[in-house]
C-alpha cells in the first residue's frame, strides 16, 4: 500500500483566493491543494415597490447571498 506524501506550507510556491467553484475545481484538477474555504456572505438591499419613493422605502427589504470563497495553492514541483 503506497503512502501518501506529507504536504507542509513550505511545499506551497503560489497561494489564490478564488470564489468560483468550477475555477476551484479546475486549479484541483491541475495538481493545486486546497487551504482552505472562507465565508464571502454578503448582505444586500432590493426594492420591491414601483415609482412612489416612499413606498420603495417601506418595500425595501434585505436578502442575504450566502458565497464562500476558496484558498487553493500550487505544489513546489519536487525534483525527480
Amino acid at each position: 500500500m503506497q503512502q501518501p506524501q506529507l504536504l507542509t506550507y513550505a511545499d506551497i510556491t503560489e497561494v489564490w483566493a478564488v470564489t468560483g467553484a468550477a475555477t476551484c475545481n479546475q486549479l484541483l484538477a491541475e495538481g493545486w491543494v486546497l487551504l482552505g474555504v472562507y465565508p464571502l456572505t454578503t448582505v444586500a438591499k432590493m426594492t420591491l415597490g414601483g415609482p412612489d419613493r416612499e413606498r420603495q422605502k417601506q418595500d425595501m427589504q434585505h436578502y442575504v447571498r450566502r458565497l464562500v470563497g476558496y484558498v487553493v495553492g500550487r505544489r513546489r514541483e519536487m525534483a525527480a
